[in-house]
């Protein structure tokens, strides 16, 4: 396992949702910490601009976008062509995403569209296992 300590930034306006992945990864040994950022924010906070100069550095190493997502695709594709944040993993949670919308959604960069089977909290430790444990994640440093 990697050594390295992960900052996750969900995105997402839902409290609730921040707070259940807050719960569920918060503990895991390669978390540093789990930021939540309103949708409308997260290119602000990203590149430390407005009110997000002082952002807590490095970036994230992954981003979670929740299920209340309004404008996700168009998120997606932000950090995708920024140069400086086009590494860093994508994960779509979704309650219903039409294939359409998945396929556009992947051809935009999202690195995986999850729509939980059971309950949040297993999807959200399986993703755990897979990201944190499994997956060689970028160095964002800057």
């Amino acid at each position: 396992m990697d050594t390295h300590k992960r900052t996750i930034l969900v995105a997402d306006a839902d409290d609730a949702f921040i707070q259940q992945v807050h719960d569920a990864l918060g503990a895991h040994p390669s978390v540093k910490r789990v930021e939540g950022v309103p949708e409308a924010d997260v290119m602000r906070y990203l590149l430390g601009q407005d009110g997000f100069a002082d952002a807590p550095r490095p970036r994230p190493s992954l981003i979670i976008i929740g299920p209340s997502s309004q404008g996700a695709d168009a998120l997606v594709r932000a950090i995708k062509s920024a140069p400086t944040l086009r590494a860093i993993p994508l994960l779509l949670f979704s309650d219903a995403a039409p294939e359409a919308w998945q396929s556009a959604l992947y051809a935009a960069g999202v690195n995986a569209v999850l729509q939980p089977a059971r309950s949040l909290s297993d999807t959200l430790a399986t993703t755990a296992r897979f990201w944190l444990e499994n997956a060689q994640l970028p160095d964002i440093s800057a």
